[in-house]
């Protein structure tokens, strides 16, 4: 079956760049990245429903840093969410992860993924329904490559 016409989805555009889009698989709750407050942060958005239109989004707040924080993967049930960031650690940019008890409950402070984390560029997380696998994005100036990692 072919795919209908692309629509904007207006209620979370923005001056700047919107990316990333992650979404929980009924998809009544998503996590993106943004520039709309000058630096790239994540939001989240959530909607009672997978036909109705999003809620404004909120940045999450206790995720937030001077940094830039992107390419977000949330899981099914809300309560882990994976990103990459450019904060201070052992490469340009490095996965993260940061977890909360329930779904409306802030998440914790993040964490580094050390295992994963190179000197290069490693975003772009995605993530198996039960978390034991993980493809990223690994590269530097001059490209970029997938990687599989298992446990």
């Amino acid at each position: 079956m072919p795919w209908g016409a692309p629509v904007s989805v207006t209620e979370l555009e923005s001056f700047g760049v919107n990316a990333d889009f992650g979404a929980t698989t009924d998809l009544t709750a998503g996590v993106f990245d943004s520039t709309r407050n000058g630096t790239r942060d994540l939001y989240s958005t959530t909607r009672p429903s997978s036909s109705a239109t999003w809620d404004a989004p909120t940045l999450i707040v206790e995720l937030s840093s001077p940094d830039e924080d992107a390419t977000p993967w949330l899981s099914a049930d809300s309560l882990v969410l994976y990103f990459s960031s450019t904060r201070p650690g052992a490469g340009k940019r490095d996965l993260y992860r940061a977890d909360r008890p329930t779904a409306t409950a802030p998440f914790s402070p993040p964490v580094p993924v050390d295992e994963l984390n190179s000197s290069d560029l490693d975003s772009d997380p995605w993530l198996s329904e039960d978390e034991t696998v993980i493809v990223f994005s690994r590269g530097g100036d001059t490209g970029a490559d997938l990687y599989e990692a298992r446990r």
